[in-house]
């Protein structure tokens, strides 16, 4: 008896590989020979950056060995994806922005992980990200949780100090975040361009309380880093 062929419908290949439930999805990916880059591609040239997202996932889950092969389409969703983040946050629409950074630092640690057996410098930087976004949503568990992550896997980042020093703060843990602010007083963040450490502090404050998000011990913190 001959085998039955699978139909594909209306469905350019690609399309059709996201349709497929798991196993079988999984199975024709290690057999049937395409190239997987392929099941990404057309979410990325048609700018549809959650779709792309969601392809990508599925494609690092299901198939992590392809991991090292999907980094040109990785770099290309997180630089997509950065300008929708920056549009909802811009927007106030901060728990879509939240959302979003998760989504990266997930896609990020993937590969990472398949390729070097752990987790390293670039999720700790989406973890930085994703500590940022989530002190706006009043969400301070989740930015120390997030901060305190990333700081594990590269300690020296001192912009992802800031953000860890904004949710103690946020979760009353005000002693404990004056220490961490007066600590790095005088020093230079990399990552800000350089910029002194307290004016990155005042900054942060400014974008906060412009969000509702003010607290009253930040006068004084602010005193105290200006003198």
């Amino acid at each position: 008896m001959r085998a039955r062929r699978l139909h594909r419908g209306a469905y350019p290949p690609q399309r059709y590989h996201l349709t497929l439930d798991p196993p079988l999805w999984c199975a024709l990916s290690e057999k049937w020979p395409f190239d997987i880059t392929s099941v990404v591609e057309p979410f990325i040239k048609e700018k549809q950056w959650q779709e792309a997202v969601a392809a990508l996932d599925k494609a690092i889950k299901l198939v992590p060995t392809a991991a090292p092969r999907l980094g040109a389409q990785l770099d290309a969703i997180i630089k997509g994806e950065r300008e929708n983040i920056a549009a909802a946050a811009l927007a106030g629409r901060h728990a879509d922005a939240l959302r979003m950074v998760e989504e990266i630092a997930g896609l990020v640690e993937r590969p990472e992980v398949a390729s070097d057996g752990k987790a390293g410098p670039a999720t700790a930087m989406q973890l930085g990200n994703v500590a940022w976004h989530a002190l706006f949503t009043a969400a301070h568990e989740r930015a120390l949780a997030a901060a305190d992550r990333a700081l594990e896997l590269t300690p020296d980042r001192l912009w992802i100090v800031t953000n860890r020093a904004h949710a103690l703060l946020f979760l009353g843990r005000v002693e404990k975040a004056k220490a961490v602010y007066l600590t790095h007083k005088g020093r230079k963040v990399p990552e800000s361009n350089d910029a002194a450490w307290e004016q990155v502090i005042t900054d942060d404050f400014a974008q906060l309380r412009k969000a509702g998000l003010a607290h009253s011990a930040m006068v004084e913190i602010e005193g105290v880093l200006t003198k």
